[in-house]
């Protein structure tokens, strides 16, 4: 006999929850289902499991009894709280958000969108269209996604408004439906956007190393002109205005470390300028970006005194660096820095021995250690070798490396490292790195 519940969840979660919860069935494949399905399942084997560890100790109908009164009755609370219309729930969900409760927007949205619809055929077609949206964008990631699509439009977006802004411009069940299709195709880029292997990439192989870095630098801000972007231009336009992109956030957020909101701004403005016929070419995008450029200059001079922890995800973005300057040398090969053997080695070492006194003071270690000019490639048998030892002692493993900027320290530095060869080695970085990350159109 199967079991019933009087509880009923909503349109994603329910199925699950009946045919599984309820009826205590395992599902075959957890990380095929949804996010929500897999934190249900979650939470009942975790209470599942404290249940069976209390086993013991409930021996008689009173005990439990008890338990049930006391423990579950007393302790368990719910809350149910009363709104006037949909954009005062939404402002309740972001206000519980923020205070660590993981209540979802896109839920909301989806109720609202499913309040416009009259037809059954038009709510069964949503259902289906919204669950594959879903597992496309991810429903933890539908917040930024939904921003980043109606930032292509409306400036200065804030997360607060989202549901405000729909709600003002869909109405009516086309619009609703509308809305949908539009979400379904940017839902597709965005996704392929966050993700360098993604299928769309087989055709557009170039495009990778892009995708790649803007991981790499965890910028977001130029998607919606990247949505713009792939529904108007050529592919082949389209990838090199994502090259644009690499390169214009590579200088003004990783090295520059300058006010991502001016980004948004100009990300904004290239979207609309392109979905309006006003951009028809890369060039023409990027006059829209100009504004907020980093000249050669800039970039150079923030270039000469950037410094980069090695630990984490600074460490991918370290070897990043130090590749793609390596393969600017003459005659260099270019190196994968995900792939390649080679190891990080600090020249003045992450902890100096005593011997490091007499060539730069100890009140000097902290500031100049992760100074990219105190970075380079080293064969990992090498790095393990030297270790911590004063400077003369790695001469030798500096001038056998087969990395070309690790050999040149030695030509820099033939007796000792100090602070003035940290200094002119990074000013030497940064000038082959004007031409490494340099913008096609200046």
């Amino acid at each position: 006999m199967l079991e019933s519940s009087k509880l009923t969840l909503n349109r994603i979660d329910n199925p699950f929850y009946q045919d599984r919860l309820v009826q205590l069935n395992p599902p075959p494949n957890l990380r095929r289902l949804p996010r929500s399905n897999r934190d249900l399942w979650s939470c009942f084997e975790y209470f599942r499991k404290r249940l069976r560890e209390l086993d013991r100790s409930l021996e008689t109908g009173a005990v439990v009894a008890s338990f049930m009164a006391e423990t579950v009755g007393r302790q368990l609370v719910f809350i149910m709280i009363d709104v006037e219309d949909d954009l005062s729930a939404y402002t309740v969900f972001e206000t519980l958000n923020a205070r660590g409760l993981e209540l979802s927007s896109a839920d909301l949205l989806k109720n609202y969108l499913f309040s416009i619809l009259k037809s059954r055929s038009d709510l069964e077609s949503l259902e289906r269209r919204w669950h594959t949206l879903m597992l496309t964008v991810g429903q933890e990631r539908f917040p930024e996604f939904l921003r980043f699509h109606l930032s292509c439009e409306e400036p200065h977006v804030r997360a607060s408004r989202l549901f405000k802004l729909v709600s003002e411009r869909v109405r009516q069940p086309e619009q609703a439906l509308d809305l949908l299709t539009v979400l379904e195709s940017r839902g597709e880029i965005y996704a392929a956007l966050t993700d360098p292997n993604h299928e769309y990439w087989l055709d557009l192989p170039q495009a990778r190393g892009a995708v790649r870095e803007l991981q790499l630098f965890r910028v977001r801000q130029a998607i919606p002109a990247l949505f713009a972007a792939w529904e108007r231009f050529s592919r082949e336009n389209f990838v090199r205005l994502l090259q644009v992109v690499s390169v214009h956030s590579f200088r003004y957020t990783v090295i520059g470390g300058l006010n991502p909101s001016a980004l948004e701004t100009a990300y904004h403005q290239t979207a609309k300028a392109i979905l309006e016929g006003h951009a028809t070419t890369p060039r023409q995008a990027y006059e829209r970006m100009k504004p907020v450029a980093v000249d050669d200059v800039k970039f150079q001079q923030d270039f000469a005194v950037a410094t980069f922890e090695t630990g984490g995800q600074k460490k991918k973005l370290v070897r990043y660096l130090l590749a793609r300057l390596e393969s600017q040398l003459p005659g260099s090969v270019v190196i994968d820095p995900d792939t390649d053997p080679g190891t990080i080695e600090h020249i003045l070492p992450e902890n100096p021995s005593e011997a490091w006194e007499a060539s730069i003071p100890p009140r000097h270690w902290d500031s100049a250690i992760y100074r990219l000019g105190n970075l380079a490639f080293l064969e990992a048998p090498a790095n393990r070798e030297i270790a911590n030892r004063e400077f003369g002692a790695k001469l030798n493993s500096y001038e056998a490396s087969r990395y070309g900027l690790t050999r040149r320290i030695a030509e820099l530095a033939p007796e000792e490292w100090t602070l003035e060869h940290i200094e002119k080695r990074q000013k030497e970085l940064a000038k082959l790195a004007v031409n490494v990350w340099r913008n096609d159109f200046p």
